[in-house]
């Protein structure tokens, strides 16, 4: 999936050696990493630069945990700050090969939470499910 215009930060589950948008080599270098609206307070991290495409990688895991040192959900975090300007940000998953608008991002982490605390089915809710032939494969 090819986004218009590249973003101004790629949050990568693994680290990858080619910029996603034009397969140019990255360059790995520190950057001031800022997760707005956290505590505003900025870190130095190790992220890669795309020439190209005018955008840094960071590893999600980063951003995992300094969210949790902060007491939020990564989906909770935004907008941020690389070098003092702020950025757009997306997810990308190397595998499968997948990229998500942040706020699509932020949206399905949010859904996956509600789903997660929903009570469980009772018995009874369990024993009026339909049985399918799909059921029992």
């Amino acid at each position: 999936m090819e986004l218009r215009p590249p973003p101004g930060l790629v949050w990568i589950d693994e680290a990858i050696d080619d910029c996603i948008f034009t397969g140019e080599p990255l360059d790995v270098r520190e950057a001031e990493l800022e997760l707005v609206g956290a505590e505003d307070i900025p870190e130095i991290v190790t992220m890669a630069w795309s020439e190209g495409a005018g955008c840094w990688y960071a590893l999600f895991q980063t951003l995992t945990e300094w969210s949790a040192d902060v007491g939020l959900s990564p989906a909770e975090v935004a907008p941020f700050r690389v070098d003092g300007e702020e950025k757009t940000a997306v997810v990308h998953f190397v595998a499968p090969d997948v990229t998500l608008e942040w706020n699509d991002f932020a949206e399905r982490v949010h859904e996956a939470a509600r789903r997660s605390e929903a009570p469980a089915p009772t018995d009874e809710e369990v024993a009026a499910l339909p049985q399918l032939p799909e059921t029992w494969q």
